[in-house]
């Protein structure tokens, strides 16, 4: 039996008093939450926290998942869509629990997302093209260490007299790669671009809303600081990162100059100890976009592993490739920063 109680009156006038949770009730409920906490969840997937925010863990929705099945919820959600101007969008979106067995009602959640969110409305600008030539050591940490990757450019870049803290790489008209600065963010030009993923969040936000209130596990988690890390937290390279957070930003990311935008963004010190997760989730994002874009060479009936490097003619793979671009660039990787 869960330790949700759920009663449902004989008569139209609620007895309070009657309904209310003995003291006994109350502990074993908040006791089940905190038993599946330690049995089930693990912190950095189901919960996690957030240095210079207390030592009360954020609440992340697999961790809600665990506590909505625990009790036997079923949410229910009520959406409303509000259109704004030059195509961005609000959502609003209202949860509902009900407890399944009985079909009673449990308590509700409240969680909203807009495109005008400074991570969904904005993107890094184009920049621009400057005479220095990739290094070779950009590409051949590039896939291994994306932060020392990043570290690379900087420092070369900032050798050569030019200031800044965030470069990419460009190809210039002649096709050789370049370092390539970075431009103050702009506005994205298709806030639709966004329209799922700023729904999903909304209701995400709702149903963490709900299953705190409902289960009063507020006592245990709180919400909300997991959407936007370095607005709550502190700013030491040694800190916990939030990889849940991380991990929802490279999945938004489009194409390989937002993730590579994303990933400098964060300016993790390669000897930071969680530096290879976020190369790992940096690796899934990367192979999910390229994993989308057509061939470049040969016709409509050409796999991707049939294309061959113009360079070395082996068989690529944009995917899983091993082999390095060469200064002068390869048709095989796009004009998004070497991928």
């Amino acid at each position: 039996m869960s330790g949700i109680q759920v009663y449902q009156a004989s008569s139209g006038v609620p007895a309070i008093q009657e309904q209310a949770l003995t003291t006994e009730m109350l502990v074993r409920q908040v006791n089940i939450v905190k038993n599946a906490m330690k049995a089930v969840m693990r912190q950095g997937h189901h919960f996690d926290k957030i240095p210079g925010c207390g030592d009360k863990p954020v609440l992340l929705k697999p961790g809600a998942e665990i506590i909505s099945v625990t009790f036997r919820f079923s949410p229910e959600y009520k959406i409303d869509t509000t259109e704004m101007a030059k195509g961005h969008r609000e959502y609003s979106v209202v949860c509902n629990l009900i407890h399944g067995p009985t079909g009673g009602f449990i308590g509700q959640g409240l969680g909203s997302c807009s495109t005008m969110e400074s991570k969904y409305r904005y993107r890094a600008g184009a920049g621009t093209v400057t005479d220095i030539a990739v290094p070779k050591a950009y590409w051949d940490a590039r896939t291994s260490d994306p932060s020392a990757a990043a570290a690379v450019l900087r420092r070369v870049a900032n050798e050569a007299g030019i200031e800044g803290a965030k470069f990419s790489t460009k190809k210039d008209d002649t096709g050789v790669w370049r370092i390539a600065t970075f431009a103050d963010k702009v506005e994205h030009d298709n806030p639709a671009d966004y329209y799922n993923t700023c729904l999903k969040m909304a209701k995400k936000r709702a149903f963490v809303d709900a299953i705190l209130t409902a289960t009063a596990a507020s006592e245990i988690f709180t919400q909300d600081l997991d959407d936007n890390p370095a607005i709550f937290g502190g700013k030491d390279e040694t800190r916990r990162l939030n990889l849940v957070a991380i991990k929802d930003d490279f999945d938004a990311c489009q194409n390989m100059e937002e993730l590579d935008s994303a990933v400098q963004g964060l300016m993790i010190d390669k000897q930071h100890p969680e530096a290879p997760k976020v190369n790992g989730l940096y690796q899934n994002a990367k192979r999910r976009i390229l994993a989308e874009k057509p061939p470049i060479q040969g016709g409509e009936n050409l796999s991707v592993k049939e294309l061959r490097c113009p360079n070395t003619g082996k068989p690529v793979d944009p995917t899983a490739c091993e082999d390095r671009p060469c200064r002068n660039g390869c048709p095989e990787f796009s004009e998004d920063g070497g991928e």
